[in-house]
């Protein structure tokens, strides 16, 4: 999964270590969904690539509304 790899500097430690933990135990879809939530609620920049490929990848694990929704939350990134 890039799009976690290419946020991760937008995270705290403990939440990449949660994402990590989620992964791991081959919980991709709470783990997209935590992402997503984290970023909004810290109000993340987000690039539309990385928006983009979130949007994909909750599509096909069902989850769409649930990540795409806080991500709309989040500003564009600037770069």
């Amino acid at each position: 999964m890039t799009f976690g790899a290419s946020v991760a500097d937008r995270l705290t430690d403990d939440q990449r270590s949660w994402f990590a933990e989620f992964i791991a135990a081959g919980e991709y879809g709470i783990a997209l969904e935590m992402l997503a939530d984290w970023l909004s609620e810290a109000d993340a920049p987000v690039f539309p690539a990385e928006r983009t490929e979130a949007a994909a990848l909750s599509k096909s694990m069902g989850n769409e509304e649930r990540v795409v929704g806080p991500l709309n939350l989040c500003p564009d990134h600037p770069g």
